[in-house]
């Protein structure tokens, strides 16, 4: 569908304003919330991007999570490793982004999110991932009929948070990871 879309641009000569991309929200799950079963697994979403790589030379937008991984936890939730995100999220043929979920932040605790994101962007060190922007559900949160508990992060806190942790990770890395572009918010109006 990816690459009809954009061979229908180009047939038209719109390929100078407009392309597409795939995407896909790669999600650990969080046994907090009794989310242990309805995520993918890692094996799960490793045989989706092989697949969509052997099938398209486009890009795809990994708008994800990283649930439990380091620095904010001990090891990553249902069976992921930091290896698996960062494949998914950047390391495979498929040349994808990650445009991650940096939900929360209550004060005065860590920006945990932003912290996962940057410890998988310094993963392969003199390799570091490029993240074009962080996603936030702040408007969803504010939807009618919808509710969230304090300290759920503004696109601009949260873009804000993964600049400076990503920063703040590896100096000697920040030009090449630190050029985030953009923020994205959730809603459910839309």
């Amino acid at each position: 569908m990816v690459v009809d879309l954009n061979s229908y641009i180009s047939s038209k000569a719109y390929a100078d304003r407009l392309s597409v991309v795939g995407a896909i929200d790669i999600e650990l799950g969080d046994p907090r919330n009794n989310q242990t079963t309805q995520w993918s697994s890692p094996v799960a979403a490793r045989a989706w991007v092989d697949g969509y790589a052997s099938t398209s030379r486009v890009s795809y937008i990994n708008f994800g999570s990283a649930n439990g991984c380091p620095p904010s936890g001990t090891q990553c939730n249902n069976g992921w490793t930091q290896e698996d995100i960062w494949y998914v999220s950047w390391g495979n043929p498929a040349n994808p982004l990650p445009v991650p979920e940096i939900y929360y932040n209550a004060p005065p605790k860590q920006p945990s999110n932003a912290l996962q994101w940057a410890a998988l962007a310094a993963l392969h060190g003199g390799t570091p991932m490029y993240i074009p922007g962080a996603l936030t559900e702040w408007q969803a949160c504010q939807d009618p009929g919808k509710s969230c508990a304090p300290g759920y992060d503004t696109p601009l806190q949260a873009w804000q948070q993964l600049m400076d942790t990503l920063y703040n990770a590896s100096p000697i890395l920040a030009p090449a990871m630190q050029s985030i572009l953009y923020s994205s918010d959730i809603t459910w109006q839309n």
